[in-house]
């Protein structure tokens, strides 16, 4: 086998990460922050590597119901993005899924009213007032009302 002649301290690293985007009936979409994956305390949807053996739909639903305490039905793969390797990280590939949206009295269950924090980590934010940075959030709300919007991304943008 190739790989089997590769030093293992050489061999090429890659990290998946499951992306879940949960919405509330008016469109809004729940954010986090202080995650391992952020930088800068960014903004960004919920989100958890993928270990060895796990699937990554299975994942986005888990972090959706273990960030939010509510039970999340299916997971629906919205957007791929490959980020390239660069000196201080491996090669990434980043799954966004579609978590669904939450009623009104899950929303008020959260204890997490629009537009403000829940314990300085979670917010909910209209896609209008999203900063211009995150492309793979505004990739996938796009596949969301165009399903010919581009599903694959290289570095966030998308591929042409």
């Amino acid at each position: 086998m190739f790989y089997s002649k590769i030093d293992p301290l050489y061999a090429p690293r890659r990290v998946i990460y499951a992306h879940a985007m949960v919405r509330d009936e008016d469109g809004y979409v729940l954010q986090a922050t202080d995650s391992p994956v952020a930088d800068d305390n960014a903004w960004h949807l919920l989100v958890q590597a993928v270990e060895p053996n796990q699937a990554p739909h299975e994942i986005a639903r888990s972090v959706a119901e273990s960030q939010t305490g509510l039970t999340i039905g299916t997971s629906t793969l919205l957007v791929l993005d490959l980020v390239r390797p660069t000196k201080e990280s491996a090669q990434a590939l980043h799954l966004v899924f579609d978590c669904g949206r939450c009623t009104e009295d899950q929303v008020l269950e959260l204890g997490l009213p629009e537009g403000t924090e829940r314990e300085g980590n979670m917010r909910w934010v209209h896609p209008d007032t999203l900063r211009r940075g995150d492309d793979r959030l505004h990739a996938a709300l796009e596949r969301l009302t165009d399903p010919f919007a581009p599903f694959f991304l290289a570095d966030g943008q998308p591929t042409t």
